[in-house]
């Protein structure tokens, strides 16, 4: 049976890479915030 708990990993700072916000082949953030709306948050 396979074990789907997450697991713990540590790495070096120095692997660490930064986030770039955006996957490779699919489109830009596709929320809009209306200025009128911008109060509900």
């Amino acid at each position: 049976m396979k074990d789907n708990t997450p697991h713990d990993t540590e790495l070096p700072i120095a692997q660490l890479e930064e986030n770039k916000g955006q996957l490779e082949g699919l489109p830009a953030n596709p929320r809009n915030i209306q200025p009128d709306k911008i109060w509900k948050m």
